[in-house]
């Protein structure tokens, strides 16, 4: 039994490890007007209750929040016109540096 615990630690931390150094949590890569490329990730922030839209360029962040007391509303469900304005705020401010890659 002590056998299969350590067994469990030791992958378990090298997997932990591997995705540190390895691993991105990118779901979408652009390619932007001057050719680079851009990654796109979401995280959240549970401090101020926020789920953050951001990528990095030229070592810059840039961020848009959704704000998720306003992106859900008490049955859970997506409130389409709040989410809808934020993407369209994100894309007027950040539209002309990103082009999609295909």
């Amino acid at each position: 039994m002590i056998q299969l615990l350590v067994a469990f630690f030791v992958v378990s931390t090298t997997l932990i490890i591997f995705e540190y150094f390895f691993f991105d949590d990118v779901f979408m890569i652009l390619r932007s007007n001057n050719g680079s490329l851009v990654k796109l990730y979401c995280r959240l922030d549970v401090k101020k209750s926020t789920l953050i839209l951001a990528y990095k360029l030229n070592k810059n962040v840039f961020e848009t929040s959704f704000e998720l007391k306003r992106l859900y509303n008490e049955n859970g469900y997506l409130m389409k016109p709040y989410a809808k304005n934020v993407v369209m705020n994100f894309l007027s401010a950040h539209g002309r540096t990103l082009k999609l890659k295909n």
